[in-house]
């Protein structure tokens, strides 16, 4: 399989670096807000049914993975963790 590269037109946007740099200052502002200890946000489904939800935790667990502590983000949320680091 051949990857072919063309040059973009006059005047079109390229969506590429577009959704590359909204993903890296989505990145760094998500950094920011856990490193500086803003308030987290609740987790809607859990306060709507009661019941956890599989991502429930991951801000905890990303918090965990921010400061090195790899034992407890894991055993905070698997799931989260495991996706994070894949």
């Amino acid at each position: 399989m051949r990857c072919v590269w063309r040059r973009l037109r006059p005047g079109e946007i390229d969506h590429e670096l577009t959704w590359l740099l909204v993903t890296l200052l989505c990145a760094a502002g998500g950094w920011a807000w856990l490193h500086f200890g803003m308030p987290l946000p609740r987790c809607a489904w859990h306060a709507f049914t009661g019941v956890a939800c599989p991502t429930c935790g991951s801000t905890r667990c990303v918090r965990h993975l921010t400061h090195g502590a790899w034992l407890a983000a894991f055993l905070i949320n698997p799931f989260a963790f495991l996706t994070l680091c894949g």
